[in-house]
């Protein structure tokens, strides 16, 4: 029934959805049942009302003690990221804001660098949603930021968003190849 209402008046429940997604993304820490509706749910919304609103609230739950929180807003962020519908506010405030949910030192602990092996995959992914969003011939200013980041990235971090390469780039075509978040 969500599905179907959100389906119906598309971005105009994005402030639903950025008002509903820290419970969804809570639920991700519950039981299996819990966990896979929500999973499910905010994708499906994510994908018909994105919004700077639901950007903020992923970054802050990027940074959550549970590690499945923190997994699921960089997947979803990744998703978001990704979706070429999905109008980024104006930088700093779009991109800067995504890249600090990924983190680039071992002080941050959040993000490529997480304790976490599948967080800080989630990450390196949503990592390179970003720079395939925004090449440099044409989007400068994004792109600069996004370097800025990579160069503060460690060679252990550098490593692991290299790895993901051929999963965002097979997904940025639509490829079958990659798998879901």
């Amino acid at each position: 029934m969500l599905r179907e209402l959100a389906e119906m008046l598309g971005r105009q429940l994005a402030p639903l959805v950025a008002a509903i997604l820290p419970q969804l993304l809570h639920n991700l820490s519950l039981l299996k049942v819990f966990r896979d509706v929500s999973a499910t749910t905010a994708t499906v919304l994510l994908g018909l009302a994105p919004s700077g609103a639901a950007l903020r609230v992923l970054v802050d739950a990027s940074k959550d003690p549970k590690r499945q929180v923190r997994c699921g807003s960089l997947e979803l962020l990744s998703l978001l990221l990704g979706d070429a519908a999905f109008v980024v506010p104006p930088s700093p405030k779009g991109i800067g804001l995504a890249l600090t949910a990924l983190g680039t030192s071992a002080t941050t602990g959040h993000g490529v660098t997480d304790k976490d092996a599948e967080t800080r995959t989630a990450a390196a992914r949503a990592a390179w949603a970003a720079r395939l969003r925004y090449p440099t011939a044409k989007c400068p200013e994004q792109a600069r930021l996004i370097d800025a980041w990579w160069d503060a990235l460690a060679d252990k971090e550098r490593k692991l968003v290299d790895r993901q390469r051929a999963w965002a780039e097979a997904r940025s075509q639509g490829g079958a190849q990659a798998d879901g978040p």
